[in-house]
């Protein structure tokens, strides 16, 4: 009885130790990610303050309820701000954690990373985007443009409550239009059953936007760095030559990891993104810490090029925002394309082959991952689409010297 007694006492103090230390591993994350959320919202927030126009709409002059609406507007932009550029530094914070905690598993100065850490920094990154997508962007445009549905406009309660009014109507819209394109595609979902349309099913729709928009804007990117660095370089020829040379590194490297990516997919050696969720992960990358330096370089050019490519184009250049002039609303606008392009970027790059690390949290399930021929057409999409516009901006000078003569 008393062996048995000390055995039940030493099962329950190592119970009750598991749960200690569970407990604190939890609190720990928690307080690792807020403060990289704080960090990085004070940088979107010094970002947004230099881009922010001084009008007197934006100003004390205008009244304290308005100071107070463009400011709330202007937090929420912060906010959505520092989700962009988690999702932008998520894929390369992870393949480089992945890579250390293998290499250095008992290391003391690493011991506030883990498995569990990462994952819960994709869940979040996947939360907030959505939220920051469909909730906080659209109330802080319309809380801008209302005015209160009551004729004495006195009081910031009257356009509060507009702006959720309009905001739970676009929700609606948004679920509606959803289940419509669900009820077009599969013949088992009902129109009227708009509770089927879940947040993943809704997210699927906004990061193939995102990854079509990245297939438009990313190989307009590359030719227009190239073209920069060129004109940037004519002072003399070494220099020319030798920034010349990187850039074509550079673009040749992403090429090359897109057509080997696709040969993978056509020849079977490479599974879709989607089943990394059935299979175990394979997060140990076969160059070392080499490898994981260039993919994270290679996957910050691309999100570059990408935003170089996307505002150059003729019908979005309006809306590139200039120092200490643009509005508002301009900012709200911009901040809505960062976070579409930024939250599909670790689908771009697991998609194209950048990078072997598979997605985690909801991003393994997303629903078009799962299709070869959409997967492998765009593999050859964006291939052709970068070869295309680089070999045209080469042959600018050829064409033009061409037509002089």
């Amino acid at each position: 009885l008393v062996g048995s007694s000390t055995d039940e006492e030493a099962a329950r103090r190592d119970a009750l130790e598991k749960q200690e230390r569970e407990f604190h591993e939890f609190v720990r994350q928690q307080i690792i990610c807020l403060i990289i959320f704080i960090s990085l919202y004070l940088l979107s927030y010094w970002m947004i303050s230099l881009f922010k126009s001084k009008s007197e709409s934006d100003s004390l002059y205008a009244g304290d309820e308005d100071y107070f609406v463009y400011r709330i507007s202007a937090w929420i932009c912060s906010a959505s701000l520092a989700i962009s550029i988690g999702s932008v530094a998520l894929l390369p914070f992870s393949v480089l954690s992945s890579e250390l905690l293998h290499r250095y598993p008992d290391n003391y100065y690493l011991q506030w990373m883990s498995w569990s850490l990462i994952n819960s920094l994709w869940n979040y990154v996947f939360a907030l985007s959505n939220l920051s997508l469909f909730v906080l962007l659209p109330f802080s445009y319309f809380f801008i443009e209302s005015q209160g549905f009551s004729k004495n406009k006195n009081g910031i309660m009257h356009r509060v409550y507009e702006t959720l009014a309009v905001c739970a109507l676009l929700i609606v819209v948004i679920l509606c239009l959803v289940d419509i394109v669900l009820a077009l595609i599969s013949s088992s979902v009902s129109l009227i059953t708009i509770t089927s349309v879940n947040l993943p099913l809704i997210y699927s729709f906004v990061s193939f936007a995102g990854v079509m928009l990245l297939l438009l804007s990313t190989p307009i990117g590359f030719a227009k760095i190239f073209t920069l660095v060129g004109e940037m370089t004519m002072v003399g020829v070494f220099p020319a030559v030798l920034f010349r040379y990187q850039d074509v590194y550079k673009n040749g490297t992403s090429l090359l990891m897109v057509l080997i990516n696709t040969l993978k997919l056509v020849f079977g050696y490479r599974s879709l993104p989607v089943y990394a969720q059935y299979m175990e992960v394979h997060t140990r990358h076969s160059l070392g810490l080499v490898g994981v330096v260039i993919e994270s370089i290679i996957i910050m050019y691309v999100m570059a090029t990408s935003l170089i490519g996307f505002y150059s184009v003729p019908f979005i250049r309006t809306l590139r925002p200039h120092r200490a002039r643009t509005s508002l609303t301009v900012i709200i606008i911009n901040c809505s394309i960062v976070l579409v392009l930024s939250s599909a970027l670790p689908v771009l790059a697991n998609t194209i082959g950048i990078t072997s690390f598979d997605l985690l949290g909801a991003y393994s399930s997303l629903k078009w991952l799962n299709n070869f021929k959409l997967v492998l057409m765009y593999n050859m999409l964006f291939a052709a689409a970068t070869t295309v516009c680089v070999f045209s901006q080469v042959t600018i000078p050829v064409r033009k010297q061409v037509v002089r003569r």
